[in-house]
């Protein structure tokens, strides 16, 4: 998730793993085939109503951070979406006060 820029407790992978695997919308026994979340479609993307904040790192490695940037800005309204420097999947440990600055100034 952050290529070789950073080590994560090894907790944290497992409880990562754990809900990446096992979680999805009919909390099934069996994790998901490919362990990844599920990708919104056009159409429900351009019915979101509610304010949203999507912060992407610049070093993303799961997905290509200026492509999902493009795609969400063009597609969800009034969404507030930019790239964070020096980070990768995640933002919230890579860089915390950045992130922590930015979403309180959303919530407000």
């Amino acid at each position: 998730m952050m290529i070789d820029r950073n080590v994560l407790h090894p907790l944290f992978v497992k409880q990562f793993h754990a809900g990446v695997m096992w979680q999805d919308g009919a909390r099934q026994q069996t994790p998901k085939a490919d362990g990844f979340p599920y990708v919104f479609t056009d159409e429900e993307l351009k019915s979101v109503k509610v304010p949203i904040l999507l912060l992407l790192g610049e070093h993303e490695v799961i997905y290509d951070p200026h492509s999902a940037l493009q795609r969400a800005s063009l597609l969800v309204p009034g969404i507030e979406a930019e790239i964070i420097k020096n980070a990768g999947h995640v933002l919230s440990l890579e860089q915390s006060e950045t992130i922590n600055e930015r979403v309180l100034s959303f919530l407000e």
